[in-house]
């Protein structure tokens, strides 16, 4: 993450922090029978989508602090949402089959880069239904670590602001696990 520290310190606005509402809902999510892996993903998603607004409605002292464009930003958002999409569309897969899992993660679009984006994301539901069919009664970090490590890869993989939006992304979720299930 070192190659990030111009995003990605404590109090960025491109790291969401952890709030006790987060942790309680997680614990809810958990309680009502959601994997832990992916009730973290859930909120971690969620999180990544409220920072994203706060980002944009702040962009043109975020333009300017951080020399960045709103293409950059969204590079950064879709590396913040992809690990998570691809978490929770493998426990979808797994639980309502593939095409249901598709049709809620793949919408459709006439934009050519969310186009790209739900062709890379039904591609690789499959991996992602396997990782997760295989961990989901582990530790949420022994789970979630092979699904970051193959959208660092893949995809964007030479784009700084995907990579970054990547470990903001990860940066959170294993805030978030670790606790919720300290080693």
């Amino acid at each position: 993450m070192d190659q990030f520290i111009s995003l990605l310190y404590d109090g960025s606005p491109f790291c969401p922090p952890v709030t006790e509402i987060s942790v309680t809902q997680i614990k809810y999510e958990i309680i009502m029978k959601l994997p832990p892996i992916v009730a973290i993903a859930k909120e971690v998603g969620l999180q990544g989508v409220n920072q994203s607004l706060v980002v944009d409605s702040e962009f043109p002292w975020v333009a300017d602090a951080f020399k960045i464009t709103k293409h950059n930003l969204l590079d950064f958002m879709l590396g913040f949402a992809m690990p998570t999409s691809l978490i929770i569309g493998g426990y979808a897969t797994k639980e309502r089959g593939v095409e249901a899992a598709i049709k809620s993660f793949c919408p459709p679009t006439e934009d050519p880069l969310m186009i790209a984006m739900n062709q890379y994301k039904s591609y690789h539901l499959f991996t992602a239904y396997g990782i997760i069919s295989a961990t989901i009664d582990r530790l949420p970090l022994i789970g979630a670590a092979p699904i970051y490590q193959l959208c660092k890869v893949d995809a964007f993989k030479n784009d700084f602001y995907y990579l970054a939006g990547i470990s903001a992304s990860e940066r959170l979720f294993g805030e978030y696990a670790n606790r919720l299930y300290p080693l």
